[in-house]
Formats: C-alpha cells, sequence, structure tokens
C-alpha cells in the first residue's frame, strides 16, 4: 500500500474555520455514494451528505461533516462544509 502524503486536503467549515492536512487519501459520503480520492484522481466536484471525512489509510483523521461540496483536481481536495 502507498502511504505517501501527495493529497493536499482544505477543509473550509461555513463559520470561516479551516485545516489544511497532507494525506494519501481522502473519502467522503456523496450523494452518488462513497468517494474516495487518491493520488491521481481526476477532476471531481461532488455534493457532499451527512456521514464522516476521512484523510489517510493508517491512523485516519475522521471528521464528521453534516453536508456541503467537495472538489478534486490535480492532487488537490477542497472540501466546503455546512458547519
Amino acid at each position: 500500500m502507498d502511504t505517501s502524503n501527495n493529497i493536499i486536503l482544505d477543509v473550509i467549515a461555513s463559520s470561516g474555520e479551516s485545516l489544511c492536512v497532507q494525506t494519501n487519501r481522502v473519502t467522503f459520503p456523496s450523494e452518488d455514494g462513497e468517494v474516495c480520492i487518491q493520488e491521481g484522481h481526476g477532476p471531481l466536484v461532488a455534493t457532499l451528505v451527512p456521514g464522516t471525512l476521512v484523510a489517510g489509510t493508517e491512523n485516519p483523521r475522521k471528521f464528521p461533516i453534516t453536508g456541503g461540496l467537495a472538489l478534486a483536481r490535480a492532487n488537490h481536495v477542497t472540501v466546503l462544509t455546512m458547519e
């Protein structure tokens, strides 16, 4: 399993709080099901549904979300959350 941290994850809450994490994988719940973003993933825009945003595979960081939007492009994932 490749554990290199080549993806930048930015999480921005509607409250103005933000977080930036470097990781090897990002998974999140979307209207179309669970999405997994790894290095080299193509561009994607997804509507988020309530669930858990997970960054990483070994010792993953987990963030509860209630909804929002996700944008994936060139090894960079931006998540805009409703909270």
